[in-house]
């Protein structure tokens, strides 16, 4: 008897462990979820650098060519652009909330990614020259960015800030660089195994 009950208890047992389970968030992945509240007005957005010395700010995609950015110190190599939206006062008030008033409870900020940098899209900052002064490059596929410098102000690091930002950027008409399925666009050099 008591080897039967023996067999029986071994027998449930590894079917508890047979059965498909969900793997488990990171320790504290949920520390680096995005919160959105207004912590910031848009006045008070307007105020934090870069967006307090330059108004003309512009989406742009551009192919990737290894590490042949479409940005050259103070100016944008115009042809080597795809798509270029200048923002209005409005869509920069939507920009700043999405970088502003997204931010995480606490903690280090989330891990970067494995994968391939292979940056398409830039948010670009003009001073009234019309020289480019400020610029984040994003790669939308990896979900990871560059700043021009640490002055740069994005706000905190929350894991589902650069998916809004991908969202705007598709709202404002920029779509090359956009599509998390496609890993390679024509023309493109430099992307891992090329």
């Amino acid at each position: 008897m008591n080897v039967t009950l023996t067999l029986w208890a071994l027998l449930v047992s590894g079917f508890s462990f047979a059965q498909e389970k969900k793997p488990l968030p990171p320790p504290g992945i949920e520390a680096y979820k995005c919160i959105y509240s207004k912590r910031y007005s848009d006045k008070a957005r307007l105020q934090l650098y870069p967006f307090n010395d330059y108004q003309t700010i512009k989406l742009v995609s551009y192919r990737y060519h290894g590490d042949n950015l479409p940005i050259r110190k103070s100016q944008v190599i115009e042809d080597s652009l795809i798509e270029e939206v200048t923002l209005s006062k409005q869509d920069i008030i939507a920009l700043t909330d999405v970088l502003y008033n997204n931010y995480t409870k606490g903690g280090l900020p989330p891990l970067k990614p494995l994968c391939s940098f292979a940056p398409r899209n830039a948010i670009l900052f003009f001073d009234d020259k019309n020289s480019l002064r400020e610029f984040l490059v994003i790669c939308f596929h990896c979900s990871d960015y560059e700043k021009s410098s640490d002055q740069l102000n994005t706000g905190s690091d929350c894991t589902e800030k650069l998916e809004k930002l991908r969202k705007l950027f598709i709202e404002k008409g920029v779509k090359f660089g956009t599509d998390k399925n496609i890993e390679r666009y024509p023309g493109e050099t430099g992307i891992c195994c090329d």
